[in-house]
């Protein structure tokens, strides 16, 4: 059974998202990543320097997304982890597989 915390934790982390659910990716989630990527309704925790080091889009991205709100409410809340989030824009039309294919090319 959820409580009322646990439940007001999700409805912040879907506000977050702005995804009902999201879910951690059954292979790509590393606990000692340093970046989460949200793309659709999949969450990654990837290593920050390694994405950076191979795609330099992904390194302006990840520049251009340390939200500190964001930040701060997955540290109150718990839900996320303390790492910077990343949502890839909207204009780049990154869907989920996409994203995953890319993430098991890099650690492949």
């Amino acid at each position: 059974m959820v409580g009322p915390v646990e439940a007001a934790a999700a409805d912040i982390a879907a506000q977050i998202n702005g995804h009902a659910a999201v879910q951690k990716h059954p292979r790509f989630w590393f606990d000692d990543g340093s970046l989460l990527v949200v793309v659709g309704s999949t969450a990654w925790r990837l290593h920050e320097s390694f994405l950076a080091l191979h795609s330099p889009k992904v390194q302006q991205w990840i520049l251009d997304a340390d939200d500190p709100w964001v930040r701060s409410v997955a540290k109150q809340t718990g839900v996320l982890p303390s790492v910077p989030v990343l949502t890839p824009p909207k204009e780049a039309g990154i869907a989920a597989a996409d994203f995953e294919v890319f993430v098991q090319h890099m650690y492949h």
